[in-house]
């Protein structure tokens, strides 16, 4: 869209304008895709300006005016063509520059509509004001912690998964995930926030739950770093609750339960996968995108060091995401190299031996000793994780060219 300077534009009734830090602020625009633009203080001033009635001339003088700036017609009409419009910022404008970047979650449904995880969510709302919630944290964190030291033993445990125990733990858990996504949007409503629906997807290949709290980058950072806990916050009291079954009625069942989801729970807050531990990592620095954004501060800094004329700006927060991308590129490749180097047969002759596996399950089923079936399946888990990893990685290289917006 070519802008002139009788150009009037008008706000759209769908936006609005929150912090995000000390240097940008949000543009949250409410369209089908709830979309997220990180603008300068500057055009965040600009935006002020318009009232629906100022050309962009008007607009230019204004803002000249009232900042002591010098901004000449071709500038400000050069921001609102390349920085805003495309967005559905501005009355009927199109979104045609936005590009979904959420692909890392395939498949999704909603399983709970808005109106019921409203309803529900109100329930739990008490347990989110910021005292409380650091105290109860701090307590299930302290009571599980003393719990299973002192009465689970690892091999103890590992030999009583038996399918009895598999099908209690996935009855038990789909519980204790509701909670988990229950606790992320009873969070956002504690604050003043509108939550979406819970719904169901797949995450590299693994089905997992989802509770829509895009809304939440409009509140502030302490604030949204308690919606990203919020769901392993209501799963560690779940898990204090099956503990006290556990003691009430002297079955261990409830307390391998307990200790089965508190090791997801340990996945959960690993900060260099797109669960909930990087999301808080991320609203903690106040860094959308962070894996982009620390991977081009790993490949800023290599070139820097081989060309002169690349620039990196030495800053503690550089320094982190350098840090952050390389531990991130490290881990994988001694993984690759683990594999590769240790674990190839297992990796070579996975597919066979999975299909091997599915079609020994299928004829001789009745016959089998579940131990063989526990211990096939533990060692498929490091070749399947391999898969999934390079899977992934080959995917996001074939959308890397997609991504635009951040990855909310």
């Amino acid at each position: 869209m070519t802008i002139t300077a009788d150009f009037v534009p008008k706000l759209s009734k769908r936006i609005s304008v929150t912090s995000f830090d000390s240097k940008s602020y949000l543009v949250c625009i409410d369209n089908d895709n709830e979309t997220k633009l990180n603008i300068s203080i500057y055009t965040k001033l600009l935006l002020e300006q318009i009232d629906g009635n100022k050309t962009i001339k008007e607009l230019t003088s204004d803002f000249n005016q009232k900042h002591n700036t010098q901004f000449t017609i071709e500038q400000i009409a050069g921001i609102f063509e390349s920085q805003l419009f495309g967005f559905g910022i501005f009355e009927n404008d199109k979104s045609d520059k936005i590009v979904l970047s959420d692909n890392y979650l395939k498949l999704r449904f909603i399983l709970i509509p808005q109106k019921y995880v409203y309803i529900v969510s109100r329930l739990f709302t008490f347990l989110f004001s910021k005292n409380t919630f650091v105290f109860i944290l701090l307590l299930c964190i302290a009571s599980l912690s003393y719990i299973f030291y002192h009465t689970i033993n690892i091999k103890e445990f590992y030999l009583n998964i038996t399918p009895n125990f598999i099908l209690y733990f996935y009855c038990i858990n789909i519980l204790g995930i509701l909670f988990h996504e229950f606790g992320h949007t009873a969070a956002c409503i504690k604050f003043g926030d509108k939550c979406g629906a819970i719904g169901f997807g797949f995450y590299l290949f693994t089905p997992v739950f989802y509770a829509d709290v895009t809304n939440a980058w409009r509140l502030k950072r302490s604030e949204r770093l308690i919606v990203d806990a919020g769901g392993i916050y209501m799963q560690l009291i779940f898990c204090l609750a099956l503990i006290g079954l556990y003691y009430l009625l002297e079955d261990k069942t409830y307390l391998y339960v307990s200790f089965s989801i508190v090791t997801t729970i340990i996945i959960n807050v690993n900060p260099f996968l797109r669960y909930d531990g990087y999301w808080a990592l991320s609203d903690l620095l106040n860094i959308p995108n962070l894996r982009a954004k620390s991977n081009e501060a790993v490949l800023r800094t290599i070139k820097s060091i081989n060309d002169k004329d690349v620039k990196f700006e030495k800053t503690l927060m550089n320094g982190f995401l350098v840090l952050y991308g390389t531990i991130s590129i490290v881990a994988m490749l001694c993984f690759f190299a683990y594999m590769v180097l240790y674990k190839k047969d297992s990796v070579i002759y996975f597919p066979v031996n999975l299909f091997n596996f599915i079609k020994a399950l299928i004829v001789n089923f009745p016959n089998m000793e579940f131990s063989w079936i526990r211990e096939t399946l533990t060692g498929f888990i490091l070749p399947l994780m391999f898969y999934i990893v390079v899977i992934k990685y080959l995917w996001n290289r074939i959308n890397f060219n997609r991504i635009f917006k951040f990855d909310f």
